[in-house]
Order: structure tokens, then C-alpha cells, then sequence
């Protein structure tokens, strides 16, 4: 029995380690294992993994001469989404698609290409358009507030719209979608569970005395991930609590913001900087520190790196924004506000409990463990495609 046909469009970097490709990799891997035969489209641009056989992935020639692309909108991708879509739809017609997903800026012509071809059209969303905006006027702003309009544009026609958390799915509703409207978490970064061996290494590495408590962020460094406001809080912090030490993971090999005085004041060895750390290295990495830090400023969408804090079974401290709160609560992570003397005191105040960090870290693996994972994203995803399979499949538990 031929496998239904999916045709996907994404313009992000699969797969680098970050929010978006890792979630496209899960999202191939599910339709894979539901029955679906997928044949995705993307950017030249990112490593190449291991797919599932079921999983065909066509990577659109470099004409612009491109080594990376930046998290959201930018002239590349729109360049980059032309090459994409035509290349899509030369595929098309040499075998027709039952669904034509759409991630993000390839929304728009996923649009065209489902009408072109009469296919269903799911358009899923990741991000808040205005969490990408600039604190000043400007160009970017004109071009996100743009984006914004098509994306309106898309969830109004898209047969169905799925979302990363309730906030981004609201957003859609608030767009006026008359399709379905779901929200399905992220997964993880990694499936696997951290190990005791490493997990020693790592923690030797990083406190070779055996006496500091270890704050860790990991993540990208973008305006609304709010690094500088955790900069600024840290020094604050160190200054009580001496025993404190800050990993910062992500960035790049050397963020500007790690220049800032206050930043290089600080004593040699009490922060460290890892450029980056591979998906499958991240489970031990974060089970050998004390607390996880999550200073998100902006946006609707529940950050990655919340579900591989929660994996991880230690204390989360984050900021009491809408993005944190759509997971986290008072019960699982220590919520302050969004100041640097709101993070400060909050670092300060775990570093020196750890019965709170110990709570909090087991009440958050327990959230996890109830209502996130690989294997629950695998049933939504199933569950969110199954009325479009002709051979009633698409329950997101076969095995491609």
C-alpha cells in the first residue's frame, strides 16, 4: 500500500541545533513513523542527519553563496523561498501531494502550491512575528510587521494550523483561522536520557573544586532571549553569593555582549562560554549543573530550552514573561520578574537552598514526564493529520 504523500517547505537551517530544525527533524520523523511518505524542501544550508527512509530531503542548489542563516525572516530565506518553491513544485507534479506543509516564511507559497495541486494545506507556526521587532523603528520592523499580515493571511486559508504552545495557537484563532487550530509542544532536544558518567565529566570540567553552584543558559543569543539582562544580573549576584558560576551556552564563538564592563570585571573562571554544544551532548550537560536559567523578555511561544530544562530534573529560574508562564509556574520554577535585580535575587536566593532547587527540579521533570516528549509529539502529530489519510493510518506509533 503506497504511503500518502506529503509535500513540506521550510527555510530553516536543518538541522543545526536550534529550535526550529530540531523541531522539522521530529516533525519528519513523526509523519515518517505515522504512514506518510514526505518529501521535504529546504535551504542548502545545515548538517545532514540520518532520516527515516519514508523521508526524502531535497536541499535547493547555494546560489547565494550563504554558510548561515539568521533565526527569523531575512532577505535569504525570501530568496532562498523562491528556489524552494519552485524546486517543490517540479516535485509536485511528478508525484502529486496530499498535504503541503508549510513551516513558517514558506507559509505563502505553501498556500499557492496546495491550491496549485488541490492538497490540504497545514501551515505551522513557531514564532510571534513582534518578538523579532527591534526596540527602535526601523526596517526590520516594517518588514515583521509585513510578515505578520501574511501570515494573517495564510492561517485564514490554511486547512489546518499547528502551533508550538497555546499562546502562538491563540494567535492564530485571533488571526480568524477557520481550519483546525492545535497546539503541539516541542520536543527536546535530545531523546536521550542524561548519563551518570558524563554527567561527572561535565560537572568536573566545569567546577574542578567540587564547591560552586553552576547556573547554566543555553540558547541562542537574540534580542528577546534577553542574555543581556542575565549579564547584567549576574555580576549582581556573584557579588552575594561568591559560590555562583555562570555557563552561557550558545552565541556563537564570541558574542559582543560578553565584552560589556561589567561582564569582563569579573573574576577569571566565574563565567564560562560555550560557543555550542551538540543536541545529543545536552542531557548530561545540563544534569551536571544546579540551576538552568530561562530570561525570556518577548514573545508568545514557550522557549525550547523549558522542555530540556524539564527533561534535565533541575531548579529553572526564569523570567515571569508570558513565554516562561505558558509551561512554567510557581510549582515548577523559581519565576521572578524580568530586571536584573529580579534574576539576581533569584540566583542568589537557590544558590542557597538546595531543598528548593531539589523540589523544584523533581516537580519539573514529573510536568515533563506527564505531558511532553518524543512519544506524545508523535500521537498530536499523528492525530492532527489522520483525517487526511485515505488508509485511516497516521497514528503517529507504527514504525517507518
Amino acid at each position: 500500500m503506497a504511503r500518502p504523500p506529503v509535500l513540506l517547505l521550510c527555510s530553516q537551517p536543518l538541522f543545526e541545533a536550534r529550535g526550529s530544525p530540531l523541531r522539522v527533524r521530529a516533525t519528519l520523523g513523526a509523519l515518517a513513523s505515522g504512514g506518510w511518505a514526505v518529501t521535504a524542501v529546504t535551504v542548502p544550508v545545515g548538517p545532514e542527519v540520518d532520516l527515516p527512509a519514508a523521508v526524502r530531503l531535497v536541499r535547493v542548489r547555494n546560489w547565494l553563496g550563504v554558510r548561515s542563516l539568521s533565526i527569523g525572516p531575512s532577505l535569504a530565506k525570501l530568496l532562498f523561498g523562491f528556489f524552494i518553491a519552485l524546486r517543490a513544485f517540479l516535485l509536485g507534479l511528478h508525484r502529486r501531494p496530499r498535504v503541503v506543509h508549510g513551516i513558517e516564511e514558506m507559509g505563502l507559497w505553501a498556500w499557492a502550491l496546495a491550491r496549485l495541486f488541490r492538497a490540504r494545506l497545514v501551515y505551522e507556526k513557531h514564532s510571534d512575528p513582534a518578538s523579532y521587532r527591534e526596540d527602535r523603528t526601523g526596517l526590520r520592523n516594517g518588514i515583521m510587521r509585513l510578515y505578520a499580515k501574511v501570515e494573517r493571511f495564510v492561517c485564514r486559508r490554511a486547512d489546518g494550523v499547528i502551533a508550538t504552545g497555546p499562546g502562538l495557537a491563540a494567535q492564530a484563532r485571533g488571526y480568524g483561522a477557520t481550519g483546525r487550530v492545535e497546539a503541539i509542544a516541542d520536543v527536546p532536544s535530545s531523546e536521550r536520557e542524561a548519563d551518570p558518567d558524563r554527567v561527572r565529566a561535565w560537572r568536573s570540567r566545569l567546577d574542578p573544586r567540587g564547591d560552586r553552584v553552576l547556573f547554566l543558559y543555553v540558547g541562542s543569543f537574540a534580542a528577546y532571549q534577553g542574555v543581556p539582562l542575565l549579564l547584567e544580573a549576574y555580576p549582581r549576584a556573584f557579588r552575594e553569593e561568591e559560590r555562583l558560576r555562570l555557563v552561557l551556552v550558545g552565541g556563537g564563538a564570541a558574542p559582543a555582549v560578553l565584552r560589556e564592563p561589567a561582564v569582563a570585571a569579573l573574576p577569571e573562571g566565574a563565567l564560562r562560554h560555550l560557543p555550542a554544544v551538540p543536541p545529543e551532548d545536552l542531557p548530561d550537560l545540563l544534569a551536571a549543573v544546579d540551576g538552568l536559567v530561562s530570561p525570556r523578555l518577548l514573545g508568545n511561544n514557550t522557549p525550547l530550552k523549558v522542555l530540556d530544562y524539564l527533561k534535565a530534573g533541575r531548579a529553572i529560574l526564569a523570567t515571569a514573561t508570558e513565554a516562561n508562564e505558558l509551561v512554567l509556574s510557581a510549582d515548577t520554577a523559581r519565576l521572578v520578574p524580568a530586571t536584573a535585580e529580579g534574576l539576581a535575587g533569584g540566583m542568589v536566593e537557590l544558590a542557597r537552598d538546595p531543598q528548593a532547587r531539589s523540589l523544584l527540579g523533581q516537580r519539573g521533570r514529573e510536568l515533563f514526564t506527564v505531558h511532553y516528549g518524543h512519544a506524545r509529539f508523535r500521537e498530536a502529530l499523528g492525530a492532527f493529520y489522520r483525517p487526511w489519510d485515505p488508509h485511516g493510518q497516521g497514528t503517529g506509533n507504527e514504525e517507518a
